[in-house]
């Protein structure tokens, strides 16, 4: 935990330089040739940041919540890549489950890349605690609550 608080600033650059090609294509959000893919883009991103939706396996019909495979292949991506890894390294801190603080940094960079489309075409956005620490504690708060709520039926562990 010390090492990731010590490099917050180069985690989420790291975080965000994965998250940036990983929502692009998933979401199928791509530069404007017209304004037809301006507006398809501008459409797609307010209606998966519209209640979270992009944390649902099934964004539009808003079920499954934090199935997305974005989640997963950006928690590849940034910790289980190769062997050298974090995640691999320090299995003990990831163990059988992913501690909510780095699930909850995960939604939040995929959220700062949405933002990012936000009005149809790219433009780049700070991804710095500044700007985002409100919104990660609102993940991080939501996840919490999923768990207490679900706990019995252990859906968080699950997933």
């Amino acid at each position: 935990m010390e090492m990731i608080v010590e490099r917050g600033t180069q985690l989420r650059g790291e975080i965000k330089f994965k998250a940036r090609p990983l929502v692009k294509i998933t979401y199928s959000l791509r530069a404007p040739a017209n304004q037809e893919p301006v507006l398809s883009n501008c459409n797609r991103v307010s209606m998966l940041l519209e209640c979270l939706a992009f944390t649902y396996l099934k964004p539009e019909e808003q079920l499954c919540i934090y199935e997305h495979l974005v989640i997963q292949e950006l928690i590849n991506d940034a910790w289980f890549q190769n062997p050298k890894d974090e995640g691999v390294i320090y299995s003990e801190y990831f163990g059988q489950r992913m501690p909510l603080p780095t699930l909850a940094l995960v939604l939040t960079a995929i959220e700062n890349v949405l933002d990012e489309w936000r009005t149809g075409e790219y433009h780049d956005i700070p991804f710095s605690k500044e700007t985002y620490q409100e919104k990660y504690d609102k993940h991080l708060l939501d996840l919490e609550n999923f768990q207490v709520k679900t706990k019995e039926t252990r859906i968080l562990p699950t997933i």
